[in-house]
């Protein structure tokens, strides 16, 4: 939890800041998981995961559309590149709906074990997306 905590801090997903009057705070849980690594090692991750049910359509959120390509486009575009012989390159963006950008002002209270001593009166605000959120896809 500490490390997804410092993950959340170093990209700047949340601010710590006064909740302005009208706004409600959305809930969040913890995912756990356990993860064997190829060498067989367990590895224990834990997700800071927004409680999407908690969020109002037409105030927490307008739009979740995300344009996606459809397989038949991807086998289009892959045909193309082998028969012509150019080079081709693949590549994974991880962590993409950490990075995407909300317009609404979201707002969660501090985590329990993560509440910031003489600050535990503040709460975050989301910069950035956070898996959960209804419009992270977008």
């Amino acid at each position: 939890m500490k490390e997804e905590m410092d993950f959340i801090s170093k990209i700047h997903i949340l601010l710590l800041v006064k909740l302005l009057w009208g706004h409600k705070p959305i809930s969040i849980k913890w995912i756990f998981r356990i993860k064997e690594t190829q060498d067989k090692h367990t590895k224990y991750k834990a997700s800071m995961v927004v409680w999407w049910c908690k969020q109002k359509t037409r105030i927490d959120y307008n739009n979740t559309f995300s344009p996606m390509a459809k397989w038949t486009t991807i086998k289009l575009v892959t045909t193309i590149v082998v028969v012509e012989g150019w080079e081709f390159h693949h590549m994974d963006v991880k962590l993409t709906f950490l990075n995407g950008k909300i317009e609404q002002k979201l707002y969660i209270h501090q985590p329990l074990g993560f509440v910031i001593q003489g600050q535990k009166w503040l709460i975050y605000k989301f910069n950035k997306a956070l898996y959960g959120i209804e419009q992270a896809p977008k």
